[in-house]
């Protein structure tokens, strides 16, 4: 597992204030990102590729106006959108627009039609200051109204200090102050870059703002390492003192090797004292391998001398298959470390084998035992997902079902469909959520926040 999502948005400085968007001017590609913990930060590449290699690995496409602003980001393997939706980066294709001192941002999925991320949000609204500078953020709904991401956050504001430092507060609906991610315990955040506009400290001001404060792990600071590429290598947690500490998952330091793609290539866990560590979940190292699009093919999990192990639950590899063209998974399986298949769980779960149509859009995506039954996900609860498309190929439901075929709810959302509607031009009409008995219902995004 993944701890942290490294991967991010890509661009480039804002020179100067927003205005209208221009023309388009040149594109960039890169084949992975900078780190961002706070939308304030530009979205910038961290590895750079020529278009020519683009047409056999995934990367992401950015495109400039005029003035050297990103107007457009796409996740591609050739000139193929594939889909991307980890941690920060909410949407496999986004467009900006620049209005005055307002930048808006929408999102469409990986078929090129509008959609909701982190939640129900629609579009993003960022206002500027004259100095060129970000100094407030807020989501909105499909109908323009107010709406919390998934993390509970509805609005973002910040503060630049005379020294080039970040200050971030975060609120929800209510005006309350709230954290800035799970798993993560940073109330006001004060966030410093170095001088090649890398974050590399974040600083947990509380409640208050008006001194560092420790989380509720004792962390007060966290420290932000880069390769010479300027890729996520090293995450670090800090007391109050400046020394390491664990954090809220337990562990004090994780160093990273970069893959030549979008993500890390090895993840090395670091306790308090400088030495290895395991995780509350088993695995000291985590290494994986790809294919030659960069799609990953294989997971491992090591122990202190670089062992094969199996962590808690019994895992010890991860295997993933793709179509031919590596643009979706077809299958992806659990086997020990002695490449034995594995069942996890109360059900046995074993494997996970995604059905495509005759566009290569997935129609099932089904758990199944070590005998190919279906089977529970305990992490969801259901057992198969169902996606219908209209004769445009938009995506007009999805549905959560159990063992039987049952509609069953999810165990995070707790809806068992979601139901899409569309306008003429592809925009987003309608969403809606039903549970497992057919009754309109309000998802839960993320509860535990």
């Amino acid at each position: 597992m993944r701890l942290f999502y490294t991967t991010l948005f890509l661009g480039v400085l804002f020179a100067c204030q927003p205005h209208k968007t221009t023309e388009v001017t040149h594109y960039r590609y890169a084949s992975s990102m900078v780190f961002r913990e706070t939308p304030f930060a530009d979205i910038t590449p961290a590895k750079s590729i020529d278009s020519a290699v683009t047409m056999n690995i995934n990367h992401f496409q950015l495109k400039y106006d005029g003035q050297n602003r990103l107007t457009e980001l796409k996740y591609r393997l050739g000139h193929t959108p594939k889909a991307h939706y980890e941690r920060f980066i909410r949407a496999p294709w986004i467009t900006f627009e620049y209005l005055g001192q307002k930048e808006i941002r929408r999102f469409y999925n990986e078929y090129g039609h509008r959609t909701l991320v982190s939640g129900n949000v629609y579009e993003t609204h960022i206002d500027w200051d004259g100095q060129g500078h970000r100094k407030s953020l807020v989501f909105l709904g499909l109908n323009g109204e107010r709406v919390e991401n998934d993390f509970g956050i509805a609005k973002y504001k910040w503060t630049q200090g005379s020294d080039g430092s970040v200050v971030e507060k975060r609120y929800d609906l209510n005006g309350k102050l709230v954290r800035n991610r799970p798993g993560f315990g940073y109330m006001i955040t004060r966030f410093e870059y170095n001088s090649q506009d890398l974050l590399y400290q974040m600083t947990n001001m509380g409640h208050t703002g008006e001194q560092p404060s420790p989380d509720e792990a004792g962390v007060v600071y966290t420290q932000i390492g880069y390769d010479t590429h300027g890729r996520f290598s090293q995450w670090l947690n800090l007391d109050y003192n400046g020394r390491p500490i664990k954090g809220m998952s337990e562990i004090a330091q994780i160093k990273y090797i970069p893959s030549e793609y979008s993500g890390e290539g090895e993840a090395e866990f670091i306790d308090e004292n400088g030495n290895p560590q395991f995780t509350r979940w088993g695995a000291h190292r985590v290494v994986y391998q790809f294919d030659k699009h960069g799609n990953e093919v294989l997971r491992q999990f090591k122990g202190l001398k670089n062992e094969a192990i199996n962590v808690n639950n019994g895992i010890g590899q991860i295997k993933t298959q793709w179509n031919p063209s590596g643009t979706q998974t077809l299958h992806r399986a659990y086997y020990d470390k002695d490449d034995n298949p594995i069942g996890v769980g109360d059900h046995n779960l074993h494997q996970f084998e995604t059905e495509l149509n005759g566009n290569g859009k997935p129609i099932t995506i089904t758990s199944k035992d070590l005998n190919g039954r279906a089977v529970i996900n305990p992490s969801t609860a259901y057992a198969t997902e169902k996606r219908l498309y209209d004769d445009q190929g938009r995506l007009i439901e999805r549905l959560f079902l159990d063992s039987e075929g049952q509609p069953i709810d999810h165990a995070v959302w707790q809806i068992a469909q979601i139901k899409y509607s569309y306008y003429a031009e592809h925009g987003l009409k309608a969403v809606n959520y039903f549970d497992a008995k057919g009754q309109s219902r309000k998802p839960q995004w993320n509860p535990a926040h």
